[in-house]
Formats: structure tokens, sequence, C-alpha cells
């Protein structure tokens, strides 16, 4: 994940490393080698650069980005299985945790003992692969391994969402994006498929979509800064705009 002005790109797997975006990458600017005990699944900048978010297997932590020597908060029981996805509220004040346990969880940044709200069962089975919130913080975006793409207002106590779309793919939805101006969301998952849809419909039917957009599962997705074009990277190597 980029840092919100470009300079720094933040990598996950078994370790956090931070690297000049600028750099021919062969060395990073910093690195955490146990940053968590059973690997890393999400990592996302706050809006100001200076935290970057991880979770892992159950545990949520925050790092100081300028040096990651330590984590400067954590929930180690933040959720019961694996979190798989992050994201930081516009404004920094909270972010947003979901994972296997199909929990929908939002914390204080600034305090990780207890979620500000949450939803049990967002999503129905497997759990909730992929989260996203909308540029002016006012909606999140989910997508589960129960193929369904949700819609919430984060003004609201989360008891149900505001748009859904059942199928929206037909297996897993590994990552959803919102373009830079919030009007819509792409979505790309195990299908092999990319769509976009219009973020302020009721998600009946996509604007665009690509089949075979991959050699198989694609894992990522996001909207260049001008909402001009689509990056994806899947299974099959590929990075592909």
């Amino acid at each position: 994940t980029f840092s919100p002005d470009g300079s720094r790109l933040a990598t996950v797997g078994s370790e956090l490393r931070v690297w000049d975006a600028a750099s021919d990458l062969s060395s990073p600017l910093h690195e955490k080698l146990d940053a968590h005990a059973s690997g890393i699944f999400s990592a996302a900048f706050s809006y100001d650069g200076s935290l970057i978010a991880t979770v892992g297997y159950k545990a949520v932590r925050l790092w100081d980005a300028s040096d990651l020597s330590t984590y400067t908060l954590q929930n180690p029981e933040a959720h019961s299985s694996i979190i798989h996805s992050v994201a930081f509220a516009p404004d920094g004040s909270s972010l947003v945790t979901v994972g296997s346990d199909s929990a929908l969880r939002i914390w204080n940044s600034s305090n990780l003992s207890s979620p500000l709200f949450e939803k049990l069962n967002a999503h129905s089975e497997y759990g909730i692969l992929s989260v996203t919130y909308s540029p002016d913080g006012s909606r999140i975006v989910t997508g589960g391994y129960d193929r369904a793409l949700r819609i919430w207002d984060t003004g609201t106590d989360f008891s149900s969402h505001l748009f859904e779309r059942l199928e929206a793919h037909s297996s897993g939805i590994f990552s959803v994006a919102f373009s830079s101006d919030g009007s819509r969301i792409a979505t790309v998952g195990s299908d092999d498929a990319l769509r976009v849809w219009y973020a302020a419909s009721d998600l009946s039917s996509p604007l665009s979509e690509r089949a075979n957009a991959h050699g198989g599962t694609i894992l990522s997705a996001a909207f260049s800064p001008d909402g001009t074009r689509l990056a994806t990277a899947g299974l099959d190597n590929a990075l592909r705009v």
C-alpha cells in the first residue's frame, strides 16, 4: 500500500517493510521482521502517513511509520481468528477491520481496547475478505467469501447495510476499492473477473466488467488518483493497468 503522498510503499508478508517509492527498491527504508507472529494479512497507512496499521491472526497493531521500531498500540484479540483487511478513515480518527469471523469492527485509532462499533455477522459464511472507506468517510464497503458486496453507512450503528449485491462475483471477493471521487467501486475475486459499480446505486448491475482479467484469482485492485485507470494484481504474477 502507498502512503498518502505517494513517497513510501508498505509491503507485508512474514514481515513489515517500508520502501522509498522513488528508489530502485533495492533495500527498505525500515523493516520489522517479527511484526506479527503468524504473518501479516493487510496493512494501511493513516491519511497523514504517520502510522501504519497491520493485521494478522487475531491482532491489530499500529506502528510509527518513521521507524517501525515498536508498535504504538495493539489489540491482540481484536478478532477471534484471521483478520483479512484493515483501512483507516479519511480523517484518521478511526480504522475498520474485517476477518474470517465475519465481524466488522471500527476502532478509535488512539485506543484499540474495545471497538466503537461492531457488526458480528456482517457477511454470512466463511468471513469477510476486504474492506475500505469511501473518500469522504461516510460509507464502508465490504466484500466476502460469500460473494456478497455490501455498502454500510458509517453514521449508523451498522444494524443493516445501505445496499448489497448477493452475487457480485461467482466466488470470494478479495479486494474492493473506491475511486477518488467516491462515485465508483471496483471489485475483484477468485472468479478472475474485474467489475466496476456505481457507488450510489442499489448494485443491481455493474457499470462495466472484464471477465478473464487475469489467468485466475485476482488479489487486489486500485484506482489511479484521477480515476481514469485501474490496476490489478493476481496469482498469475501479473500486474495489469
